[in-house]
């Protein structure tokens, strides 16, 4: 029996499953997933505008969706906006995600404006001034964050659908405290577009 000849070319090489490269993207994308799970995911900011209520909210520092105030209340803001000085088209974060509570900031922060426009209906110079107090709240922290008037137990919805500012406010101990401490004394009258529930 003759040996086998000997084979003297050479070995074909093992070709690697993975370019390392690719591990490192790889690693890098599976990173980034794993931080933005722990982290709440890819919404890191909401901001709003401090002239009509408008949203935005950012994702990984972008801002990428937008949310209008709804009319007629964005029209009813803006018209309350053109005399200030605090109320301009300028955007401020209202909210950083993920929250550090279960209070929805950013739509709290919303519902301030719409109750804001329903307080123009009655009195477009107070509800300039509760808004503006707000707004100071959100651009210098350190500043009173608004006025609880701008809130839910002043301003109702009618049996029709209709949101306004609870009858008898002028007597309101809370409303009157308010008025004071601005030095603002209301009309006598409300304004005829408030109508009646």
């Amino acid at each position: 029996m003759t040996p086998a000849p000997l084979n003297y070319s050479t070995q074909p090489r093992r070709r690697r499953l993975i370019h390392p490269a690719l591990t490192v993207i790889v690693l890098c994308v599976l990173s980034l997933g794993l931080w933005v799970f722990l982290r709440g995911g890819l919404l890191t900011s909401a901001d709003i505008r401090l002239d009509t209520g408008d949203l935005r909210y950012r994702y990984l520092g972008v801002p990428l969706f937008y949310s209008r105030m709804r009319e007629p209340q964005r029209s009813q803001l803006l018209a309350l906006a053109a005399n200030s000085k605090v109320l301009l088209p300028e955007w401020y974060t209202c909210a950083n995600f993920p929250l550090k509570s279960s209070n929805l900031e950013d739509l709290m922060c919303r519902s301030r404006y719409f109750y804001a426009s329903a307080w123009a209906k009655e009195d477009p110079q107070l509800a300039r001034m509760m808004l503006e107090n707000f707004a100071r709240g959100i651009t210098t922290p350190s500043a009173a964050q608004g006025s609880g008037l701008l809130s839910n137990v002043y301003v109702q919805r009618w049996a029709n659908g209709v949101w306004a500012v609870k009858q008898g406010w002028r007597q309101d101990a809370d409303v009157v405290a308010y008025m004071a401490s601005k030095y603002y004394t209301p009309p006598s009258t409300q304004p005829a577009a408030s109508g009646s529930p």
